[in-house]
């Protein structure tokens, strides 16, 4: 037998030992209990502080009970920690196992973004003022601008959100909080990419002085170098926030016939394949380097309307259909139905052929007709405006949306503000051709010029190729094959590119496509030929930005497809160690599936951004490893 004294030692011990764990047990909850109940109690006062409607009185009591949640955030972090384990061990134990099991991973997220919001309460009084959502969003951003370091931290706190938003599936979460997971998945998108530029907003909003943009409304049915032809214009002046002019009226109006002499002199291929002599602000995107046309459209628009402007704002046929799903449904008077992003380019192309409130089709009245085709646009753009200013959008679809259009080029901002112009630049919303310095460039620039609107049914795809000599001082030989295919499989109404109207938009459609293609590529390129395209339109010239354009002109039919194909030596300044490709979209085309041969290592992808910068795997690899290094 064991003695009674070994006995009670033994005893002692396990007791011990016993109100040990208990105590540390108790710790824990401690830990996490008490501030859990805090965080709990400060988010209760954040839903009572908005349900009764927040004002700028009331901004300390909201920052405090920020403050208070994030402070309960970090404890339960902490506090959980040791547990982990356990927390892991759950994962499929029960209907919430998953949910346990991503504890660590979820209390993550809520300390990244409660902090966030942390940055952010301080600055809430200025946008929790009297005016319009716009306006309180401008005081916010104005408020921001002044503070760098502040943005800087909350940029660093939604990229390192969207790194942990990636951690969790929402598959391992009961359904519940697996759709409202996802739910936010746009916004976890949206805030790095957006928070860097909103110290802009103010001055885009007028809130030091007004600023007035002119809006480029561009019909890329009609793909012209910027995007599409411009089709109206809009003169919207912004002052504190407020929107004190919008006026929008058809291109064709920005002309001067007393004037005809002071208009630059047209392109050679607009003069010899559409007949322009001379360039009007409809047609003065012949660059595809915004910054150039929108120094010659200023130029015209001065002289023509004797006004100026701040900034250009173009915006195309895919920005319209996009943001209006975001802002759907849309009522518009005159309409029987509700606008959406399903039926606005039908009712678009409607409205086109028989105007808005009024009784004349293309086929009665020509002339009365042609004034008010247009009609529809500064009333769409008013009711779209509307429907922000009251606050009846969701501010996450539509911040989503605007980023979607701005990646895409659907959306281009060319802003003189220098502060605000390197920002649109860095992200590739400018619209400037931006070639990267000793690295391989690609853009290819379709003009349609037939006077119809084919595009609507063109579809583009990039085969690229580079060969690497066998020289070590010889140029690199590359290839490029651009097939266009028009899905209309009709007979043609027309193959003639003459300014004819039919009896419908869709008759404009159904033509043949003629088209005049420029490939930029980086300067010091030789062209060995170009073949697709008729032979007496062969060019070869300096480009914008640094660069060399490659040009043909060609016909497509109705359910043809056509490739043409570039053949050029780079500059031997490329080799292949360190080779790197910039391929930028056209704005106003459709995504462009390319499929590259650098060398023999091969890739496929479909470009729907406004660029791709690309370099070989292991390059890239090795690149990446660099960085974080």
């Amino acid at each position: 037998m064991r003695p009674p004294a070994r006995r009670h030692i033994v005893r002692g011990v396990l007791l011990a030992l016993g109100l040990l764990l208990l105590l540390a047990l108790g710790f824990l909850i401690a830990r996490v209990a008490i501030p859990g109940y805090q965080g709990y109690s400060a988010a209760q006062s954040l839903r009572t502080l908005a349900a009764n409607g927040l004002d700028p009185s009331e901004a300390p009591e909201l920052a405090a009970a920020i403050a208070q949640i994030d402070n309960s955030m970090n404890a339960l972090a902490s506090g959980t920690q040791p547990l982990y384990p356990l927390f892991r061990a759950a994962g499929g134990v029960t209907a919430y196992g998953g949910v346990v099991a991503a504890a660590p991973e979820l209390l993550e997220l809520g300390r990244i973004y409660t902090a966030l919001a942390n940055e952010v309460s301080p600055l809430l009084g200025s946008a929790l003022g009297d005016g319009t959502t716009l306006e309180r969003g401008a005081a916010l951003a104005a408020a921001l601008g002044n503070d760098p370091e502040r943005v800087a931290r909350m940029v660093a706190h939604a990229e390192a959100g969207a790194a942990a938003y990636t951690q969790v599936d929402p598959t391992d979460l009961p359904p519940a909080l697996a759709s409202r997971f996802v739910a936010v998945e746009p916004l976890v998108a949206v805030l790095p990419r957006l928070l860097p530029a909103l110290p802009g907003l103010p001055t885009l909003l007028g809130m030091e002085e007004p600023r007035t943009l002119l809006v480029l409304v561009q019909n890329n049915n009609e793909v012209r170098p910027t995007g599409g032809f411009i089709t109206a214009v809009g003169r919207v002046t912004l002052d504190k926030g407020q929107i004190t002019e919008m006026d929008f009226q058809d291109s064709y109006a920005v002309f001067r016939k007393d004037a005809i002499l002071d208009y630059p002199t047209a392109p050679p291929p607009l003069q010899k394949y559409m007949g322009i002599p001379y360039i009007t602000f409809r047609d003065s995107n012949w660059s595809p380097d915004l910054a150039t046309s929108g120094a010659i459209a200023r130029a015209i628009y001065n002289n023509d309307t004797g006004t100026d402007f701040d900034d250009i704002v173009t915006i195309d046929l895919h920005a319209v259909q996009t943001l209006i799903t975001a802002l759907s449904p849309l009522e518009l008077e005159g309409l029987d139905e509700p606008i959406t992003g399903d039926n606005i380019i039908t009712i678009m192309r409607e409205l086109w052929a028989q105007p808005l409130d009024s009784d004349e089709e293309i086929t009665g009245n020509l002339g009365k007709w042609w004034r008010e085709r247009k009609d529809f646009i500064p009333k769409l753009a008013q009711a779209a405006l509307d429907k922000v200013l009251k606050g009846k959008a969701d501010p996450i679809a539509l911040a989503t949306a605007a980023l979607q259009t701005l990646d895409t080029r659907a959306i281009q901002l060319l802003v003189q503000d220098e502060s605000v112009s390197s920002v649109l630049a860095a992200q590739g919303w400018d619209g400037t051709l931006a070639p990267l310095p000793n690295a391989d460039f690609l853009a290819v620039v379709d003009t349609n010029m037939g006077y119809n609107k084919v595009d609507a049914v063109i579809e583009r795809d990039l085969d690229y190729a580079v060969t690497w000599p066998v020289d070590a001082d010889g140029q690199p030989l590359a290839v490029a094959n651009i097939t266009y295919t028009h899905t209309y499989t009709g007979e043609a109404n027309l193959c003639e590119p003459k300014p004819i109207y039919g009896d419908t938009y869709d008759a404009m459609i159904e033509r043949c496509y003629f088209d005049y293609v420029r490939l930029y590529v980086p300067v010091g390129s030789t062209l060995e030929g170009i073949a697709g395209v008729d032979a007496d339109s062969i060019s070869s010239q300096r480009g914008e930005k640094g660069t060399q354009v490659f040009a043909g002109y060609l016909q497509v039919k109705p359910g043809e497809s056509k490739t043409v194909t570039f053949t050029y030596r780079l500059p031997a300044t490329l080799t292949e160690e360190g080779y790197a490709l910039r391929i930028e979209r056209q704005s106003g085309t459709g995504p462009l599936p390319v499929q590259l041969d650098i060398g023999g290592v091969r890739d496929a992808f479909v470009l729907s951004d406004g660029r791709i910068d690309w370099m070989p795997p292991q390059a890239a690899t090795n690149a990446t490893s660099s960085e974080s290094n």
